[in-house]
Formats: structure tokens, C-alpha cells, sequence
């Protein structure tokens, strides 16, 4: 990168980036009135060593009492100093007037107690040595930032190194979550009159306080202030300014008075970010654009000044290009951190060759002939062609997708990517180059080789074979194989790559075809793209967006192997799909897996004009750095005669290969997409579930230890949702339990889970009720079932009914819409915004509802609410207590299925199905299909969100299983009526996941962690109860906690409801005149509580007892029926376990 730094007031001209450069020399020396940054130890984080921290962490957004900014958080524990300690820290020789600080604040990150017990927190010590030699010490038991600064002028000229330390005060070292806010090294060179600095402008002051006595005071400038409590003598405060006025200072106590004041203003510094071509595709004729992108990494605004020129060097005539290629851009107003585009548009190139244009970096163009189109001609079965036509050398085709390999005359090559879209062939993509190979000299240079196809010819007749070399300026040509292979009876293209190094070399980089998707078709103008567990984008948006997570947490453009859930990258774009498929694990040198892949879909008007995927090694991590595009720093050293190898599959598919039946055909216009996914499947299957950690009856005696001890309060009793958390009466848990019971268990543990399920049933009543009975307090797929084993179902669903209607009344302008909280809330979102994730949660509930009381009018008002669920395509905000509004959430997905499958249990209507199918599809690409050795939870363990925790905390790759433990539970919903996918299949993987991730010991056995850390291969709190094991693992293994639910329509008159917790005989239930008979088995609940609803009083009912006359007096009958007028239901109550029982009713 290339940059300039120079003050608002300051005008420069940059000619092509080269000129740029010149100026750097000239903003080594501080300009009057100035401040740089000489050291950002925020950004310096890696080079620190960690001493004695019990943890420690970097982070962009740390916050203290409201207001975040850079930091480093550094925990102690025990006696000793917790330390960050870099070395090499260069302090210049100050000239002049120049003075030189170490800036900084401390803090402590919010979230605790003061007062909490028995841990009560008591402050941290923080301090700064500057090579070994103490130079500030602190101690702070408050929230809120402190700056302070040190004086760096006694090393002036002398490189030292920097120790931030912080204490646990007494050893207490009880939510010590120390902050060092914003550490910088600063270079000032004073205005001689502040007075003059620009308007404006933001900057520091250095303020000198003298305190006779001690004391506290508060420095002011504007809008902003420092409290501090000083000691006896000379202090050196910063206080930052937005627009410079003379500090003043109130003194609460002691006597203290202001001393000299420093104060400058921060510069702007212009950096060249890239320079990229529209597509790095270029041929005679077709325009094209150079887009060079700009950011201020400075911390003052650029107001104007810079500007930048195209410069072709090598003798080539810059006009050749067109008129637009004279032109100079200028730099407008950038705010710090702000970037911007500058692009000359409407290149376009009169003949073929190279050009080699003075940018940041300097940019190559290779120019090819003016294309042909390829022939039209259509097999079935896949062909191999190889036969000269123009620059055309070789087509590899089978009846859906096709590749013709372009050679010019240089021996230069590309290949066009065609779908057939039902008339004929059409153009959706680009490969350019067929291979990327870099070298690292041993002088450090990168070397990015030349390949040059010296030969192409058919194998086996299936085979295509594209033989070069790739030539650099020195050393030996290494030989490139590069094979496809169209495979018959589908839309993909199989590809291989290969090399055998001629020598000893240091490989920066070893690249398969870049797919250029959308070039010479739609663009950038994607519909939809998935890069599964790292982008699921739609329309305009753009990947690696700040929009869920802020920097540096959003640049997902090259991931580490263990965040991408799916070997895949896919994009949908005018019903066409362009994908690439790879195994993961395989082997790209000898040992070594897991090959890097590149993702770039940018804005629309960015003026890049496709969608960038590519595979290459070596692999992120060891070799690569994260989100770069080789390993320039750390390269792959191969040997002589060792070989590279990368395998692929581009998948080009239309939107006509599908039939009615298929996702890409319903409702919704992103299932094309998907379907990346099923071609995943088609080629590696579904990832196998694994032997469980346990038998079934292990994991219920785990889980069954959970409800007993790890998350039962006695007093009051209840069970709590996490190991540690408050007592809560949460019925819902005692449904699990009950399936327990039914499975078998010792007698002394029948005892034990009846008297809790007991009390935490009457502490229920006592606090909201039987008409609150219904409730999902504390559970995650709990809703409403409690009522129907224990009694009070009357009661239960009438204010099951109200909460319905509360929610259907809680819409605005008849959508669910999001309001924030709080103010810290209303940052995650637009107030009155809405996705899929506001309408499915209450639209499930409100269905759920209806169906469970079989309210005709319910149900009519929840079926026309629910349509709001149709503007969506993909999901997203459904965890606003923390996760911004847009980012994909595969909860929103689960609660989506659920809902869609309570609307066909209401209707009948087969299309509520398509759209459950969708929302199902939708969740696929957050779960891992792939694991990696040592990581046994990784295996169908789930991403909850794609994005973050109020934008700070990413949760890419940190997997949120029990949010996939919703998403599974609404699958087995999905599952009763679509065989479709194996849906069955997924939720298993997703339970055994779960199970390996339980605790099998104290405090927490049987519960399950929040997230799991990958990278350390461990479990990260809050420890939740087992309902979402359990609940899935019964239902997977035939004892549904399910209500199940038969409707039996009446020709015009609104459809009859039979609900139960019990197996209801589908074939013995039917509805006569004046005559309803059905049967109920598998009652596994201690009671079993049965509606039928909508329906007049009935004259007699047969099979349920006697009739009582209230709700309470059903409660105390060992077997009875009533009939609530209010809910037009028949109540039928049985004790029977684990018996048939037919039921007759008549009118």
C-alpha cells in the first residue's frame, strides 16, 4: 500500500499511485500542529508476549460505561502481574519542538456486580513499564475510561520495549476484566498557536496538571472531558477534541492548576487499497474499467487535495485505451476509516498483448483476441471436442453445463463457462486464469509465474487434458495439468489441477481456475450466493459487509478451514447457478489438507463486474493468513519432484433443469441456490452421525441428572435454564421428564422426578395460574404441552388464546416489526423493521395456538398474519437480544418450518409444505457437513448466526448447537409430512453433536454449552439444560412429545380438531352425523388430557368417565369429561398409561 499523509489545508497531486509514493518521505517529518501515530499496539496485539494472563484478547468495539474504542483485555490472576509486552518499540529523536507520549486509556469491561457475592470484585492495578523501569501505576474499582499518557521523551532516538500490566488487587482477581483502551505511541509536534489549528479538526491535547495537594479534578474541551483523581505534583493528562477550544479544568477537591498544553490535530493518510480490473478478463473490444480503491487510515478528515492519474508504462500509448483513461480522479472528503472508489469507466482495448500500467501495485492486463461465440450444438451424453475454431481449442460439454478453452496466440488461456437455459447455450461465467502459481524468492520478492498451454487433447474420450508451463523470469518452467471431465446425468464439470515441482521452492501460492461468476453475464448483479457458515447474501449485498460485524471481524474473504460449514461457493443470478464444490480434507501436498478458498461478491455500482471463488494452497493457517491470498509470509517449501494436486467441481445449472416438485420451482426465488447443496450431496453424501458418546438409556440418565441436581433449585423449586442461573417455573421441562418416566426408570427415581415435576407445577399456579400454565417460560421448543399431561387444559387454553391475540394485536400496520428495548439495542436494527425472524416466532405461536384450541377465528387471523412470512427469502433476526437485525440466523429458519407445519395441520393446504420444505433448505448451510480429526463435536454441530453479538463478538465458526437443536426439532415436524430429503437424517447428526458436547461431570453434568470454541476444541458457558437433547432424541426414537392433532373437515363449516398427547388412530377417527369415534394410544403421560374442538355440547360421550362440571373437578377425577362453552371444546380426561382407550361422542 501506498499512502500519503497530509493535513486538510495541504493540496497534493498524485500521478499513478507511483507519485503517491513520493510523498511518503515528505510525511516522515511531522508537519506544526500535527500528531502521528508512530505505534498502534492495538494493531501490534500478535507481536505481544503474554505473561501471567489468565486471558487476554484484542478487540475493536471494548467497551467501558457506554463507550467503546480499540483495546486490549488483559485478565490477572494470582499475586503476579498479568503482562503485554512488546518489544522493539522504535521512539524517535525528537526535533525541535517535538514531543513524543505513549497514550492510552484504562478501563474495566461492564457486565458485573459491584456489590456481588461471594466473589465480590475489589478493582484492578494497572501499570506501564518502559524496559523494565515502572513509569505509571493506577488502581481503578469504577466503570468508565481513564486516559492518561506518558512521556517518552527520556528514550528519545532509543528502540525499548513496552509492558502493559495489570494486578489482581489482594489476589482477588473477581471479574478483573481489565482494558487498555487505545494504546498508542504518538509523535506531537505542538502548534505554537492552538488557537490556529483547523476547525474542525479532531486531535489531542497533552494538558500539564499541577496538584499542590490531592486532587480531583475534571479537564474540559468542548464536548468532551476527564475525570481523574491525582496525587501531589505534575500530571500529563489527553484530553481528544473534535474541534479545538482551550482546555479548562473544575477542581472538586484538593488544590491543582493547569499547567502548558500540547495539542495538535490529526492528519488524514490516503492509502491505495487495490487496483483491480472490472474483470480480469480483458478482450479486444469489450469495455472495461479500473477501479482503484482508497481509504483514510488516518485519524483526521480528508477534506480534498489528493488526486490520481493512469500511467502506461513499457512505451505503450496510454490513448490506446479510450479518452476515459486520461483522466484524473480526485480524492474527495474522506472521514477517518472511510473508503471510496475511484474508477475510470469505458476502457476498452483495439488489439490483443500486454499492457503494464504504473499503479498500487503495478497492474498487468493481459488483452485477448475479440471473442467467438461457441457453436450451439447440444449432446445428452458428455463430449469431449477438440478442434480448432479461431482462438476456440476445446469444448468439454454435457447436457447442461459447458466449458470452451480459449489459447491465443501467446499460448494465454481462459475457458468460457455456458448453462443451457432450455434454448441454448448461455454465458454465466469465466475462468481466468487456469492456474495461479507464486513463488517466494529467497530474497522475499513474489513471483506469480506465467503459464503458457502447449498442448490440449481428449483422455479416454471423457477427459479433457490442458498441458503448459508456468515461466517466471528466473528459474525452472514447471509443468501444469490442468483436466475436466463433464459427468453425464448432471450439471457439473469435475476438475483437476496438478503440478510436479522442478525444484526446491517456496510456494506463495498454487491457485485451481478462478471462477469469475456473472462475467459477461449478469455482473455483479447476483440473486443470491452462499459461501455455508461465512455469506448467505442476497440481492445487492456484499460479501464481507460491515453491516453484521465490525472490522477487522467482517473480511471473511479467505476463511480458515474450520469456519466453512460446507465445501462450497455458490451464486444465483438470472435463474442460473454458478458453484464450486470441493472435499475439504483432501490432500494438496503429501500430508497436507484442507486447501484455501477465496470469496468475493461485491457491491452492486463497486464497478467489479462478477463474482470471484477460487480454490488454492496452501492452506490458511499454517501457511496462508487469514483472509490473504497467499503466503507471502510463511510459504509452502516444496521439493523437488513433489507434487501439487487440487480438485474441484464447477457446477453450471439452470433454473429449467427442475421440476415442479423442487424448491426451485415453489414459492420462494432463492431455492436455485440451494441446490448447491444437494450437488454437494449428490457427490460426497451426508456426513455420517457417528457412534454416540453414549447408549440411549446413558444419555438419559445424563440428561435425568441435569433435572435432578444440575439445574434444580430446591428452594424455590424450579429449574433454572443454565447451570447457575435463577429458579424458574418453567413447566415446560416436565415434559421431557414424563417421556423419561414412560421410557422406565428405577422406583426411587420415579419418586424424585414426580415430586419436582409437582412442585414446580404448584409454584406455577401460585404465581401466574392455571391460565399461564401454557407457557414456553424457559424453554426452547416447549410450547403448550404441559397442560395437555398435567390438567388445568381449560384454564391453559383460554390464556394460551389471549397471548395469541396479544401477539396478533402487537403488529404494526399488520407486520410483527422489531422495537428496540433500550438504546444499546437500538443499534442492532431500524425501529420498525422486520425480517423473517419478527413474523416466524409469532406467527408459530399464534398457529400453534389456533391449532391447539381449534378456534376457527384464531385461526383465520393467524393464517392471514403468517402471509407476512412470504416477503422473506432468506433468514435472519431472530436473536435481537444481542445479534443485528439482518444477519442470517438459522433460528428463524426453525421457527419458520414449525410454523408452516402447524398452517398444514390446520388446512390441509400442501402449499404451507413447499414453503416449510424452503425455510428447511434454508438452515442446511449453517450446519458443518464435513468434520476435521480431533474436533469430534464439529460434525453436524451448527452456526446460529452468520454475523455477531452487537457487532464485536463473531460468531463464525463458533458453533451455537442449541439453536440447531430448534432448527433439528422443526425438521421431525417437517418430517411427518415430506420425504423429500432426510430430514430425519440431519437431526440426528445435529443431536449426536449435541450429546458429544454434554458435561459428564460436576457442576454442570448434563447440560450442554452455550457455543464451542473450535480452535481449542472446547466448551464455552452458559451450561444449558437438556430439554433440546432430550425432546429431539425421544422424538427420534417414536415417543414424539408432539400434541398430535387430526382434523376432520365438515364441507363448509369450520374443521374439527382432536388433540392429544396421545396416539390418535387416524383410521378409526371419523366424524358421522351426530356421531364422532376415535381412539387414543401410547398415553405415556401420567394423565392424559384430549380436546375436540370446535363442537356443540354433546348429548353423551362414551370412554372418558363421567361428566364434571369444572375445570378443577377434572383436575381431582381419575378419569372425566367436560365441556367448556367459552372454547366450543369437549375435555376428555384419562389415567390410563399405556393403554388404548376409544372414545365416542354424541350429539
Amino acid at each position: 500500500m501506498h499512502k500519503v499523509v497530509t493535513p486538510s489545508y495541504l493540496r497534493v497531486c498524485a500521478i499513478g499511485m507511483v507519485i503517491l509514493s513520493c510523498f511518503q518521505s515528505q510525511a516522515e517529518s511531522s508537519l506544526p500542529g500535527s500528531i502521528r501515530v508512530l505505534a498502534d499496539f492495538v494493531a501490534r496485539y500478535d507481536e505481544a508476549a503474554v505473561i501471567n494472563a489468565t486471558d487476554t484478547s484484542v478487540g475493536q468495539w471494548e467497551q467501558s460505561d457506554g463507550e467503546s474504542m480499540p483495546g486490549m483485555f488483559l485478565h490477572p490472576g494470582g499475586a503476579e502481574d498479568a503482562i503485554l509486552e512488546f518489544g522493539d518499540v522504535s521512539v524517535p529523536v525528537l526535533q525541535g519542538n517535538q514531543r513524543c507520549y505513549l497514550a492510552f486509556s484504562v478501563g474495566l469491561r461492564p457486565g458485573f456486580d459491584w456489590n456481588a457475592t461471594p466473589n465480590t470484585p475489589n478493582g484492578v492495578r494497572f501499570s506501564v513499564a518502559v524496559e523494565g523501569r515502572l513509569v505509571f501505576e493506577e488502581s481503578v474499582a469504577e466503570f468508565g475510561w481513564k486516559p492518561r499518557a506518558i512521556d517518552m521523551a527520556p528514550w528519545a532516538g532509543r528502540t525499548v520495549s513496552v509492558g502493559f500490566h495489570t494486578n489482581a488487587i489482594s489476589g482477588n482477581s473477581s471479574y478483573d476484566w481489565a482494558l487498555f483502551g487505545e494504546p498508542l505511541l504518538l509523535l506531537l509536534d505542538p502548534a505554537q498557536d492552538a488557537s490556529a489549528l483547523p476547525a474542525g479538526a479532531k486531535g489531542l491535547a497533552m494538558v500539564e496538571v499541577a496538584c499542590q495537594q490531592s486532587a480531583r479534578v475534571v479537564l474540559r474541551t468542548g464536548t468532551r472531558s476527564v475525570p481523574a483523581a491525582l496525587g501531589e505534583g505534575t500530571h500529563l493528562l489527553p484530553l481528544a477534541f473534535d474541534d479545538f477550544q482551550p482546555p479548562a479544568m473544575d477542581i472538586e477537591a484538593g488544590a491543582a492548576s493547569l499547567g502548558n498544553i500540547y495539542a495538535g490535530v490529526y492528519l488524514p493518510e490516503v492509502e491505495v487499497v487495490s487496483t483491480e480490473l472490472s474483470s480480469p478478463l480483458v478482450t479486444v473490444g469489450k469495455p472495461f474499467s479500473i477501479i482503484q480503491r482508497v481509504r483514510n487510515t488516518g485519524r483526521g478528515t480528508h477534506t480534498g487535495g489528493v488526486t490520481s492519474q493512469l500511467q502506461a508504462l513499457g512505451g505503450r500509448d496510454l490513448a490506446e485505451l479510450g479518452p476515459s483513461s486520461s483522466q484524473v480522479l480526485p480524492v474527495g472528503t474522506l472521514q477517518p476509516g472511510e473508503e471510496t472508489a475511484l474508477v475510470w469507466q469505458g476502457l476498452a482495448a483495439k488489439s490483443p498483448g500486454d499492457w503494464l500500467l504504473a499503479t498500487s501495485p503495478e497492474l498487468r492486463i493481459h488483452v485477448f483476441a475479440e471473442e467467438i461465440e461457441p457453436p450451439q450444438s447440444r449432446t445428452e451424453d458428455p463430449v469431449v471436442v477438440v478442434e480448432r475454431n479461431g482462438d476456440i481449442r476445446a469444448i468439454v460439454a454435457n447436457a447442461w453445463s459447458r466449458l470452451s478453452v480459449v489459447v491465443d496466440e501467446d499460448d494465454a488461456a481462459y475457458a468460457m463457462a455456458d448453462v443451457w437455459d432450455g434454448g441454448g447455450w448461455r454465458r454465466v461465467a469465466s475462468l481466468y486464469p487456469l492456474c495461479r502459481l507464486m513463488l517466494r524468492h529467497e530474497n522475499g520478492a513474489l513471483e506469480e509465474l506465467r503459464l503458457h498451454i502447449s498442448n490440449i487433447h481428449p483422455l479416454r474420450s471423457t477427459w479433457l487434458c490442458i498441458y503448459g508451463t508456468a515461466e517466471g523470469e528466473t528459474g525452472q518452467a514447471w509443468p501444469i495439468l490442468l483436466m475436466a471431465y463433464a459427468e453425464a446425468d448432471s450439471a457439473r464439470i469435475h476438475l483437476e489441477l496438478e503440478t510436479i515441482a522442478p525444484e526446491d521452492a517456496a510456494i506463495a501460492a498454487f491457485s485451481m481456475p478462478p471462477v469469475l461468476a456473472g462475467d459477461r453475464s449478469f455482473g455483479a448483479r447476483k440473486s443470491f450466493a452462499i459461501f455455508p457458515g461465512i455469506e448467505y447474501l442476497e440481492g445487492d449485498e456484499a460479501s464481507s459487509s460491515t453491516r453484521d460485524l465490525a472490522p477487522p471481524l467482517n473480511d471473511r474473504r479467505v476463511p480458515v478451514a474450520y469456519k466453512i460449514t460446507t465445501p462450497l461457493m455458490a451464486v444465483q443470478g438470472q435463474d442460473a447457478l454458478v458453484a464450486l464444490l470441493w472435499d475439504a480434507a483432501q490432500e494438496w501436498a503429501p500430508g497436507y489438507r484442507h486447501p484455501a478458498a477465496r470469496f468475493l461478491a461485491p457491491e452492486y455500482g463497486s464497478g467489479l463486474e462478477y463474482v470471484h471463488m477460487s480454490l488454492f494452497a496452501p492452506s490458511v493457517g499454517e501457511f496462508v493468513r487469514e483472509n490473504h491470498y497467499d503466503a507471502a509470509d510463511s510459504p509452502f517449501q516444496v521439493k523437488k519432484g513433489q507434487r501439487l494436486h487440487l480438485e474441484a467441481w464447477l457446477v453450471l445449472d439452470h433454473r429449467v433443469r427442475y421440476g415442479q416438485d423442487s424448491i426451485v420451482s415453489g414459492p420462494h426465488s432463492g431455492g436455485l441456490v440451494l441446490q448447491a447443496m444437494q450437488q454437494w450431496f449428490d457427490l460426497f453424501g451426508l456426513p455420517g452421525a457417528g457412534a454416540p458418546p453414549r447408549d440411549w438409556e446413558e444419555e438419559k440418565a445424563l440428561c435425568r441428572e441435569a433435572y435432578l441436581s444440575s439445574v434444580w433449585h430446591e428452594n424455590p423449586p424450579g429449574w433454572s435454564h443454565c447451570q447457575g442461573w435463577n429458579s424458574e417455573p418453567s413447566v415446560g421441562h416436565a415434559v421431557p421428564l414424563m417421556l423419561d418416566l414412560a421410557s422406565g426408570v428405577a422406583p426411587n427415581v420415579v419418586t424424585e422426578i414426580e415430586r419436582r415435576i409437582d412442585l414446580v407445577a404448584r409454584r406455577a399456579l401460585d404465581e401466574v395460574g392455571p391460565r399461564g400454565l401454557w407457557t414456553s417460560a424457559g424453554c426452547h421448543i416447549m410450547r403448550g404441552e404441559f397442560p395437555f399431561m398435567y390438567g388445568y387444559l381449560p384454564d391453559a387454553l383460554k390464556g394460551l388464546k389471549e397471548s395469541a391475540y396479544n401477539h396478533l394485536n402487537a403488529r404494526k400496520d399488520g407486520l410483527w416489526v422489531w422495537e428496540p428495548a433500550s438504546e444499546k439495542h437500538g443499534a442492532l436494527g431500524p425501529p420498525g423493521g422486520h425480517t423473517l425472524g419478527q413474523a416466524a416466532s409469532p406467527a408459530l405461536h399464534v398457529l400453534r395456538a389456533a391449532r391447539l384450541t381449534g378456534d376457527p377465528a384464531l385461526a383465520a387471523q393467524a393464517l392471514d398474519a403468517m402471509k407476512q412470512m412470504e416477503r422473506y427469502e432468506v433468514p435472519r433476526g431472530a436473536q435481537m437480544w444481542e445479534c443485528p437485525m439482518y444477519q442470517p440466523d438459522i433460528l428463524a429458519a426453525g421457527y419458520a418450518v414449525r410454523a408452516y407445519c402447524e398452517a398444514y395441520r390446520l388446512t390441509g393446504d400442501p402449499s404451507h409444505l413447499e414453503h416449510a420444505r424452503y425455510w428447511a433448505w434454508t438452515g442446511l448451510p449453517f450446519i458443518y457437513m464435513w468434520g476435521i480429526d480431533g474436533i469430534p463435536t464439529m460434525s453436524y454441530n451448527v452456526i446460529s448466526v452468520i454475523g455477531s453479538t452487537f457487532y464485536t463478538h463473531s460468531w463464525i465458526g463458533l458453533p451455537v448447537v442449541w439453536c440447531g437443536l430448534v432448527y433439528a426439532y422443526g425438521l421431525q415436524d417437517l418430517a411427518e409430512f415430506d420425504d423429500s430429503f432426510s430430514w430425519d437424517a440431519i437431526a440426528e447428526g445435529i443431536l449426536m453433536s449435541a450429546m458429544r458436547q454434554q458435561y459428564t461431570g460436576w457442576p454442570s453434568e448434563g447440560c450442554y454449552p452455550d457455543s464451542w470454541n473450535m480452535v481449542e476444541n472446547r466448551p464455552n458457558p452458559a451450561d444449558i439444560n437438556p430439554e433440546n437433547i432430550l425432546l429431539n432424541g425421544f422424538r427420534l426414537r417414536g415417543q414424539s412429545p408432539e400434541i398430535r392433532c387430526v382434523r376432520i373437515d365438515r364441507g363448509g363449516e369450520p374443521p374439527v380438531f382432536l388433540n392429544s398427547p396421545a396416539t390418535i388412530v387416524t383410521n378409526d377417527a371419523r366424524l358421522e352425523e351426530r356421531l364422532l369415534r376415535f381412539t387414543l394410544s401410547d398415553m405415556y403421560a401420567p394423565v392424559t388430557h384430549t380436546l375436540v374442538a370446535p363442537v356443540a355440547e354433546p348429548r353423551a360421550v362414551d370412554g372418558a368417565g363421567a361428566r364434571v362440571a369444572s375445570s378443577q373437578e377434572l383436575q381431582t377425577a381419575e378419569t372425566g369429561w367436560l365441556y367448556d362453552a367459552e372454547l366450543q371444546a369437549v375435555i376428555l380426561k384419562h389415567s390410563l398409561r399405556g393403554t388404548n382407550v376409544t372414545c365416542e361422542l354424541q350429539w
